[in-house]
């Protein structure tokens, strides 16, 4: 693969990274702010998990950069390395999005808690349990 078309890989491939992490943000972010009391935290987790998907999906583009594929042009090397890059990209943002799950389950399962035994009129007294 000639250096144009290495670089025309490695531009639509950092740009189809940026895009899904700006999804992922904005997403996370609306995903979070129901459980976090302040929007600020939700903010920040959202930016953490944002960060950490974009470091891994460039650091695993970068690596599928140097690997050669075959192909028996230019263009199809490119479009091959660009569907792998599209699959792992698929692979990593579900990953993601499991993570924000788990990170919201926690937190409501948190408040929940201390909704509970903060307030003492809505747990059940046992002894008024009536067999």
């Amino acid at each position: 693969m000639d250096d144009g078309t290495y670089l025309a890989f490695l531009v639509l491939g950092v740009v189809l990274v940026a895009v899904d992490a700006v999804i992922i943000y904005r997403s996370g972010l609306r995903y979070l702010a129901d459980s976090y009391a302040d929007t600020a935290s939700a903010k920040s987790m959202a930016r953490l998990v944002t960060t950490l998907f974009s470091l891994a999906v460039l650091g695993v583009l970068a690596l599928i950069s140097v690997i050669d594929v075959g192909g028996e042009g230019a263009v199809q090397a490119v479009v091959l390395r660009l569907g792998v890059v599209l699959i792992l990209l698929a692979i990593a943002h579900g990953v993601t999005i499991k993570v924000l799950t788990r990170m919201r389950d926690r937190l409501d399962a948190e408040n929940k808690t201390k909704l509970h035994y903060g307030n003492p009129e809505s747990s059940p007294d046992v002894r008024d349990v009536r067999p």
